[in-house]
This record gives C-alpha cells, sequence and structure tokens, in this order.
C-alpha cells in the first residue's frame, strides 16, 4: 500500500477504496456484457431453431396423422358401402330363393302339426286297436303318416341347397326358420334322448336282436326312432330330382310310386317305427311326436310374425299350458303335465342352441 495512502483518514481510504471496486465492476462489465449478450443470443437463437423445428415436425406428425385418418376413413367407408351392396343384392338373392320355400314351409308344417292331432285323436277313439288298425301294414292311414311327417325334412333339405351361412347372418329371421326346420327334422333321431328325459323311461332297442320280433313289438326293445343315416334316406326317397331342380314329391307320387316301389328299403326304417303305433305302447315315439307338433306350431308362428328366441320360448310355455293344447294333443288320461313337460324341456334346450352364443368357449366350459 502506498505510504501517502496509509497516511489517509479512513473515511478517505474508504472512498479511494469505493471508487476504485466501481472502476473495477465497471470494467468487468464493459468487457464481460458484450460477451454474455451474444452468448444470450445465441441461446435464443438456438431455441428459437429448435421451438420451430419441433412445431414443424410437430405439424408434420398432424399432418401425417391426419392424413392416414383419412385414408383410414375412406378405406371404411369403402368397405362398408360394399358390404352395404353385397348385402343388398345378396338379401334379394336371398329372398328369390327362399320365400317359395317359406310357403312350402308353411303347407309341410301345418300338415305335420294336424296329423301329431290326428294321431292323438285316433288313438283316444281307439282306430290304432284289433285287425282293422289304421296303422296296420299298408294302410292309408300308415301311409299318409309316414308322408306328412316327413315332409318337413325335404324341406330342411330344399333349404340347405338355398342358403349358406353368410345368408344366415344377413337374415335372423331366416335363419330361426331354417333351424326350427331343422330341430323338427333332427328330433326323429333323437329317441335316446326323448328316453331319457326325466322322468326317463325304460328304452333298450340295441338289444332287439336278442328278442323276438313279436316279443318287441309292444316293449321297451322296440325301435322308436331312426338313426341318422336312415333318415337321410327317408329324406333322399321324398326327394324328386328333375334336371337342376329338387321338389318334395307329392302325396300321389308318393302313394302311387313309392311306397310300392321294387327296392325302396329307404322305407323301411320309416314303415317300422309307424306300424302298429300307439301312444301307450311307444311312449318314447310318443314325447317325440308331441315334441315335433310342437315345433311345428312354433314354425307356424314364426311365419306369421316377426320373432326372436325369447320370443319363441315364451310361445312355447304359454302354448303347452293352454286348453287348446291339452284338448288336441293329450293323449293320456289323467291329469299330469308330464309329457307337456318332457316336451318343453326337449324344444327349449334346443331353441338355446340358435343362440350365436352357444358355442361360445367359455359358456360351454361353465356348463361342463
Amino acid at each position: 500500500m502506498p505510504d501517502w495512502f496509509i497516511t489517509l483518514k479512513e473515511p478517505a481510504q474508504a472512498a479511494i477504496i469505493s471508487g476504485l471496486v466501481s472502476i473495477v465492476a465497471a470494467l468487468i462489465v464493459a468487457f464481460f456484457n458484450p460477451l454474455g449478450q451474444r452468448h444470450l443470443e445465441f441461446l435464443k437463437a438456438k431455441l428459437n431453431e429448435d421451438y420451430n423445428g419441433k412445431i414443424e415436425e410437430l405439424k408434420l406428425t398432424h399432418q401425417t396423422i391426419l392424413e392416414r385418418l383419412k385414408s383410414d376413413l375412406k378405406r371404411s367407408e369403402a368397405t362398408e358401402e360394399a358390404w352395404q351392396a353385397y348385402a343388398f343384392e345378396a338379401r334379394k338373392a336371398l329372398y328369390s330363393r327362399f320365400e317359395p320355400l317359406l310357403f312350402q314351409l308353411s303347407e309341410v308344417s301345418e300338415n305335420s302339426y294336424y296329423r301329431a292331432i290326428s294321431l292323438v285323436r285316433s288313438s283316444r277313439q281307439g282306430m290304432f286297436q284289433g285287425k282293422d288298425a289304421w296303422l296296420s301294414n299298408d294302410s292309408y292311414y300308415l301311409r299318409s303318416t309316414i308322408y306328412f311327417l316327413f315332409a318337413p325334412g325335404v324341406v330342411l333339405r330344399l333349404m340347405r341347397q338355398a342358403i349358406n351361412f353368410v345368408d344366415l347372418k344377413l337374415d335372423p329371421e331366416i335363419r330361426i326358420k331354417y333351424y326350427l326346420c331343422k330341430m323338427y327334422a333332427w328330433s326323429f333321431t333323437d329317441d335316446f334322448v326323448f328316453a331319457k328325459l326325466a322322468p326317463p323311461l325304460r328304452y333298450d332297442p340295441e338289444s332287439i336282436s336278442q328278442i323276438s320280433g313279436e316279443q318287441t313289438k309292444f316293449s321297451p326293445h322296440y325301435k322308436q326312432g331312426l338313426y341318422v343315416g336312415h333318415l337321410e334316406s327317408v329324406i333322399d326317397g321324398l326327394t324328386i330330382k328333375e334336371s337342376e331342380r329338387q321338389r318334395l314329391m307329392t302325396f300321389g307320387e308318393f302313394e302311387n310310386t313309392a311306397w310300392n316301389q321294387q327296392g325302396a328299403d329307404w322305407l323301411e326304417p320309416a314303415k317300422y317305427i309307424f306300424l302298429d303305433f300307439d301312444f301307450s305302447r311307444r311312449p318314447v315315439l310318443g314325447r317325440m311326436i308331441l315334441s315335433q307338433a310342437i315345433i311345428s306350431r312354433l314354425i307356424l308362428y314364426s311365419l306369421a310374425k316377426t320373432v326372436t328366441i325369447d320370443d319363441l320360448k315364451s310361445a312355447l310355455r304359454s302354448f303347452c299350458s293352454s286348453q287348446v293344447a291339452r284338448d288336441s294333443l293329450q293323449w293320456w288320461k289323467d291329469a299330469s303335465d308330464e309329457p307337456f313337460e318332457v316336451a318343453v324341456s326337449y324344444v327349449e334346450q334346443r331353441l338355446s342352441w340358435i343362440s350365436t352364443s352357444y358355442y361360445d368357449v367359455d359358456v360351454a366350459r361353465k356348463s361342463q
């Protein structure tokens, strides 16, 4: 420190030091301020560049997403338009093929329903007893019973040829009618199912080979249904093939030609189950006929109005508890509702099969 500075009084020293500090500070600021300013400008420029870059990037990303969405929307609209056009044309073709079959289904279902009523009435009147029984060999009543009860199976065959799986998805109403007809036709093969429904019936036709025909004719050993192959053969036999067209043979054709045709083995299984039939002697077949009558009535019901599966289940229970059902289809003499309950159980379960959820894996797993 210079001697002159030391000789100064403290206030003077403080003033000098303060002045020097201010000068040094001013010099430092003067030197570094341009550097700081340039750095600040650089940072600002860098931020602007990054910001603008991000903005452009976001704009491009947004534009890409927007274009993609527009493309997907156009593709979706085109797909929907194509599907609507296909569905419209497919429905037109479906209705043109199916409407005549629906009319035929109405005819054969009505005939099968009233034949079941006729069987019950004839049984009540004792027409199936004695040497002149109506269902004796080669009787008109046996021929017409076989024809009327198996005719819906031929209509099912014609339906199956006229539609495909997509058609069944296109129109729920047609889908229901198709499966009702299928339910009716295939019931002929469910004799063991009918026998097992509560309360179960004694039924063991497989042991028939060990017992003579006469002994089994009126016993639990008598076959009261058809095997699948035999059912298909009966349906084939009732089908007339004319060039590329197939149709149900008329009753006249059946009676005058098919019945007496040499080698008409396809008729034998149908003849076998109905020959000398009576409800009391063949209760398994009785349950089957009752169920078929109810299914025929449901088919007629579905042809008269738009229905759902729930509607059919409600109509099923309503009809089976009605006086009309008792008056027309009750062959037994007591007040029991047992046969109707069996029929309801059988038909209701198969109605649930029409539901698309029936083949769901989770549903099937839960039922096991």
